[in-house]
C-alpha cells in the first residue's frame, strides 16, 4: 500500500474541458463558485471540500484554478483529490505549483480547507479539533474525532441495549414497561407491577464486559427507584443483571462505592452488586 496519494493516478487534473465544465454545472456549490471566479481579472485558488461518506468521514477535496496567465496554463484548472483525510496527501507540490503559478497565499488555502472540514463535522459532533500537519513532503489533514465519534456511538448502542434487555425480563414477569429513551432525565424505563399496580421508575446502567465498573454519581441516587445494572457479556451469552433499590445504595455507601466516593467519577463496584444478581423479586 501506498504511503500517499500519487498525483498520475489518483488526480484528475482538467485545463479549459468540457468534462470538467459539466461537472461543475451539476453542482451547485461549484456552480456558484465558478459564476464568481470565471470573470475575476485575478488569479485565484478555491479550494471545496466535499462529503462523500459521512458515516466514514470521507471527504474530497476540490480545487479550482484560475490562472491570470490562460495561455500558458490555460484558463481554469481542476483538481479532485479523492479521501484525502487521514492519510498522507502530497497537497504539498500541488500547492506549491498553484500559488507560484497564482500567486495565491497557501496559508489562505490551507486555512479555508481545514475550516470548511471543521464546520462539515461540527454538525454531528462539537468534540472535533482538526489537526493539521506541515511535513517537508506532505501536508496531513486528521479528523481526530472519527474514534471519538465512533466510541460515542458504540456507548450510545450499549446503553440502549440494556435498556431494552430489562424490559424484556420484565415484560417476561408480566410487568406492563413503557421506555423513555433517554426523554425523561435519570429514569429509563417505568414498570408497572400489574397485580399490585405499583409503578416502579427504573435507571439502566449498562456495561459491555465486566467486571468493569459503572459510573453512577451519588447525587442521582433516590431511595424509591429501582437501578438495574446490566453486563451484556458476548454474544452468545445471555446478560447478567444485578437489581438493587435506590435505598439499598444509599444505606451502604461506602460498601458499594469503595474509595470512589471521594472523587469526581463515582462508580459502583462489581463485587458488592453479586448478591443481587437476578433479583426481580425487589420489584413484587
Amino acid at each position: 500500500m501506498k504511503n500517499y496519494t500519487d498525483f498520475g493516478d489518483n488526480i484528475k487534473q482538467y485545463l479549459d474541458d468540457t468534462e470538467i465544465l459539466d461537472f461543475i454545472n451539476k453542482q451547485e456549490p461549484l456552480k456558484e463558485v465558478y459564476e464568481e471566479i470565471k470573470d475575476s481579472p485575478m488569479a485565484c485558488v478555491v479550494p471545496l471540500v466535499f462529503v462523500v461518506d459521512p458515516n466514514r468521514f470521507e471527504l474530497d477535496l476540490n480545487i479550482i484554478v484560475k490562472h491570470e496567465k490562460s495561455d500558458q496554463f490555460g484558463q481554469f484548472e481542476y483538481y479532485l483529490i479523492p479521501d484525502f483525510i487521514n492519510k498522507q496527501t502530497n497537497l504539498f507540490s500541488l500547492l506549491n505549483t498553484l500559488t507560484i503559478s497564482t500567486q495565491a497565499n497557501q496559508d489562505d488555502i490551507l486555512n479555508s480547507i481545514s475550516e470548511q472540514i471543521k464546520e462539515i463535522h461540527f454538525q454531528t459532533s462539537s468534540d472535533y479539533k482538526p489537526i493539521l500537519e506541515l511535513t517537508d513532503n506532505f501536508i496531513i489533514f486528521k479528523l481526530t474525532s472519527h474514534v471519538v465519534e465512533k466510541k460515542k456511538v458504540e456507548n450510545q448502542l450499549t446503553g440502549i441495549s440494556g435498556e431494552f434487555f430489562v424490559a424484556a425480563e420484565l415484560a417476561k414477569r408480566n410487568f406492563q414497561v413503557a421506555l423513555t429513551l433517554g426523554n425523561a432525565k435519570g429514569i429509563d424505563l417505568f414498570a408497572t407491577n400489574q397485580l399490585t399496580e405499583k409503578i416502579f421508575e427504573i435507571e439502566v446502567k449498562t456495561l459491555r464486559k465486566k467486571p468493569n465498573c459503572f459510573t453512577l454519581n451519588v447525587e442521582r441516587l433516590k431511595k424509591d427507584k429501582i437501578f438495574v445494572f446490566v453486563y451484556l457479556n458476548e454474544k452468545e451469552t445471555s446478560p447478567d443483571f444485578y437489581v438493587l433499590k435506590g435505598e439499598e445504595l444509599l444505606a451502604d455507601k461506602k460498601h458499594f462505592y469503595g474509595s470512589s466516593l471521594n472523587t469526581i467519577r463515582q462508580t459502583v463496584n462489581h463485587g458488592p452488586l453479586q448478591i443481587h444478581k437476578g433479583r426481580w423479586d425487589k420489584l413484587d
